[in-house]
C-alpha cells in the first residue's frame, strides 16, 4: 500500500510522535551514536524518504525529544509548586532535584550531546526549540522568586545563571559507561555511586547558600 501523506495537522503530530517514540526507543537500548534515519524507518510505517518529509536529521528528532523533556519539566514544576505548603529554602532544593530526578533524557541530551543536535537543525526548528526552553526556565524563575521573595533580584539572577550550567553537566557526573568506570579504577581513582537525587539534593542546598 502506498504511504499516504498526512492531511491534518493531528496526523502530522501522530506521525512525528511515531518517529520520536522510535528513536528514543533505539538511543535508550543503543546509545545515541547508533541512531539512525535507517533504524528508525525499519520500525516504523515509514520509509527513510518518508521521514525526510518531517525531520530532515535525526538531530531534529532529538530536539523535539528535548522540546517534550522541557514541556514535562515546566508542567511537572507546576504541579509541585501547586502542592507546596511551606516555601522553605529545604522544600525548593527537594521539588527541584526531585524533578531532575525525572529527566535523566534530558539531563543526558544537555550534557553530551547538545551542541550536536542545535548544529545540525533548521533554524526555524531551533527558533521553536528556545522558546520552549525559555518558557521552562521563565517557570523556574517564577519558582525562585516565590521562594526566595526576600531577596535581591541580582543575587536570584545570580543563583539561576548558576543553575543552569550546573544542570548542563551534572549527568555525566553522576552516570559513567562501563568503559569510563574501569578507566577510573585503573587510574586509582574509583566510581563512587551515589544516587541523583542525593547528589542534586546537597549541591542545590550548596547553590542556594547565598540565598538564606
Amino acid at each position: 500500500m502506498d504511504f499516504q501523506r498526512a492531511r491534518t495537522q493531528e496526523q502530522i503530530e501522530n506521525r512525528q510522535n511515531e518517529i520520536i517514540s522510535a528513536c528514543k526507543k533505539i538511543y535508550l537500548k543503543e546509545g545515541y551514536e547508533e541512531v539512525s534515519l535507517k533504524k528508525i524507518s525499519d520500525i516504523t510505517s515509514f520509509t527513510r524518504p518518508a521521514i525526510y518529509g518531517y525531520y530532515k536529521t535525526k538531530e531534529e528528532i532529538f530536539l523535539d525529544i528535548l522540546k517534550e523533556e522541557f514541556t514535562l519539566w515546566e508542567a511537572d514544576l507546576s504541579n509541585r509548586n501547586n502542592n507546596v505548603t511551606e516555601f522553605t529554602r529545604k522544600q525548593f532544593c527537594n521539588i527541584m532535584s526531585d524533578s531532575l530526578c525525572d529527566r535523566t533524557i534530558l539531563l543526558e541530551l544537555l550534557a553530551v550531546h547538545l551542541n550536536t543536535i542545535e548544529n545540525n537543525t533548521r533554524l526555524e526548528r531551533l527558533v521553536e526549540f528556545k522558546n520552549t526552553v525559555y518558557s521552562c526556565f521563565d517557570t523556574i524563575s517564577k519558582l525562585i522568586d516565590l521562594f526566595f521573595s526576600d531577596k535581591s533580584d541580582s543575587a536570584k539572577n545570580e543563583f539561576f545563571d548558576i543553575f543552569v550550567t550546573y544542570i548542563n553537566g551534572l549527568y555525566p557526573h553522576i552516570f559513567h559507561s562501563k568503559i569510563q568506570t574501569e578507566a577510573m579504577e585503573l587510574a586509582g581513582r574509583p566510581h563512587v555511586d551515589r544516587s541523583l537525587k542525593q547528589v542534586c539534593y546537597q549541591n542545590l542546598l550548596l547553590l542556594t547558600s547565598n540565598l538564606k
